[in-house]
């Protein structure tokens, strides 16, 4: 019901499989649970409305595109993504905000957003700082301040100081995305500035829990996740 009352479409089916959350932009995934389970039903509401989020502000020709970039260049644009999608739905409907929230520190409990180590490999960290400094500074999701803070440092570690504070001044242009073309548009950017360092992502690019099950057309919530996940 709540999926067909904010996407404005009562054609979306609502699949309950596995452990992931994502959207074909035709049917929405989410993962089984135990539907007296609080803790589940959280986690359900804020993935429900962080997917219809994406069937209504992410345009999934930007997303395709982005697929034929490779992994790690679609890993990126989609942290960015979900950044900017989620502050379209909180704008739409507040209550989202706290949705939202629940489903980051539910999120946690299942290993969607990991704490960084230094054992992931730079590509890893680099994700690691889109998604949690987006998150945290950004989106004002407290929970994932610890993990922004070790993965800025463990970064700056790797790549240097100016390359991550370059990094930080591209992102913080989030907020006045507006399109997932824009998103698209920012990741580019990013992919030049480390190609200016010489920056190799390698294999590190943990999508196993990328954008939509490698479905070109898709978007995702395990969330970032985006491969953060180990």
């Amino acid at each position: 019901m709540l999926s067909r009352v904010m996407s404005n479409r009562g054609d979306i089916t609502i699949n309950l499989t596995g452990n992931r959350c994502y959207t074909d932009y035709n049917s929405i995934t989410l993962p089984v649970g135990d539907l007296e389970n609080p803790d589940y039903l959280e986690l359900l509401e804020g993935a429900i409305d962080h997917e219809v989020g994406h069937l209504r502000w992410t345009d999934r020709t930007w997303t395709a595109k982005s697929y034929e970039k490779g992994a790690f260049f679609n890993a990126i644009r989609n942290g960015i993504e979900d950044i900017r999608m989620e502050r379209m739905v909180c704008l739409e409907w507040p209550g989202a905000i706290l949705n939202l929230s629940k489903m980051v520190t539910q999120g946690i409990k299942k290993g969607w957003f990991s704490k960084p180590t230094d054992s992931f490999p730079p590509s890893l960290l680099l994700q690691a700082v889109v998604v949690y400094y987006g998150r945290y500074k950004i989106n004002d999701q407290v929970q994932l301040k610890e993990f922004c803070e070790i993965a800025l440092a463990l970064l700056t570690d790797c790549i240097g100081q100016k390359p991550v504070h370059d990094l930080i001044l591209l992102l913080d242009t989030i907020p006045a995305l507006r399109s997932n073309q824009h998103s698209y548009e920012l990741t580019e950017q990013i992919i030049q500035l480390l190609k200016k360092i010489e920056f190799k992502p390698g294999d590190s690019q943990g999508n196993d829990s990328g954008d939509s099950q490698g479905n070109d057309s898709g978007d995702s919530q395990d969330s970032q996740g985006n491969g953060l996940r180990r």
